[in-house]
């Protein structure tokens, strides 16, 4: 297929007469197709979307709605192997994009703000199926699929079309955002498990965790988009980094002051029990093991976290 479109274009036209790529699409997002035809048709789509010169070809390839209807859809990856070449079409579709062809692949979609137009039509914003699946596999547990998929991220946020760049966007704060800040809590929460049980490999796994994840978002922030940066000190400082600052606090406890404790001790009818010296009431921390301060070991992570964390963040100027 991919030779008759360098050679005369003849037998890719009959691809397209035929509708090929929308029998392509169906048979991978339905449940019962064999595995294997499964893993040649997303080898045909990789090597259709790389090596289509023609430029009928590759708008074809994009228009139609076809491949948005992939992208749309939750096609059925039932092994590692179907797994690496959809996210490697991922790739290879995000890096042959232009700011001329990727709004071929916007679709609309109500927003989710709500709201109609003053005529009564339904406000919608442009949705972007390819970075949305994309964002999916910024965190997988394959390294190879985290790679892929956050290559292609970060060249479709750099298209200048403003549609596709509001689009992705978009789609950053919704999807991606939200994964690595709970990807990068999950991280610490293993790391100190795993001191805790002495589990060295644990340990290890975690860190790498924590810095791979901590270099996608440096990568984000170096892209200098306004929307994303402010989505990132959200859900990455306020939502993961601040709360550790919590587990370095000791308790706090309520003072009374000495007008409450005088008004306590002369109406003792005012009160369901006798009244009882402050001092003996309110347990001190120097007294109470529970009350003595944080825990030394997940003092320790915490700060260990929140060190790691600034020091990714200074790398790339990050501040306020």
């Amino acid at each position: 297929l991919v030779w008759g479109e360098r050679h005369g274009g003849s037998l890719f036209d009959l691809f397209c007469e035929r509708q090929a790529l929308a029998v392509f699409v169906d048979a991978l997002l339905i449940t019962r197709t064999a595995p294997v035809v499964r893993i040649q048709l997303l080898q045909s789509l990789c090597i259709l979307v790389q090596n289509a010169r023609r430029d009928t070809s590759f708008y074809y390839l994009l228009s139609g709605g076809h491949l948005n209807k992939l992208l749309a859809g939750q096609p059925d990856l039932p092994n590692e192997e179907s797994l690496a070449y959809f996210v490697a079409f991922l790739k290879s579709l995000a890096l042959r994009l232009d700011s001329e062809t990727a709004p071929l692949l916007l679709s609309r979609r109500p927003s989710v703000q709500g709201g109609s137009q003053p005529n009564g039509s339904v406000i919608s914003i442009n949705s972007f199926p390819l970075f949305s699946q994309a964002a999916g596999f910024v965190t997988h547990r394959d390294s190879m699929a985290r790679t892929s998929a956050r290559a292609a991220c970060l060249c479709l946020l750099q298209l200048e079309h403003p549609g596709v760049k509001a689009a992705a966007a978009e789609a950053t704060c919704r999807h991606l955002v939200p994964r690595l800040a709970d990807s990068l809590q999950a991280a610490w929460a293993t790391a100190l498990a795993s001191v805790q049980s002495g589990d060295g490999d644990g340990l290890r796994a975690a860190i790498e965790s924590e810095e791979d994840i901590l270099s996608h978002v440096c990568e984000l922030l170096k892209l200098k988009l306004p929307t994303i940066t402010k989505a990132l000190a959200l859900e990455i400082m306020t939502g993961a980094v601040l709360p550790l600052l919590s587990v370095l606090a000791p308790t706090l406890q309520y003072q009374a002051t000495p007008d409450e404790q005088a008004a306590r001790s002369v109406s003792p009818s005012s009160w369901a029990t006798p009244a009882v010296p402050f001092e003996e009431e309110m347990p001190r921390w120097d007294s109470d093991p529970a009350l003595q301060g944080p825990d030394p070991l997940k003092a320790a992570m915490a700060a260990r976290a929140i060190a790691s964390c600034a020091h990714a963040m200074r790398q790339v100027g990050f501040s306020g």
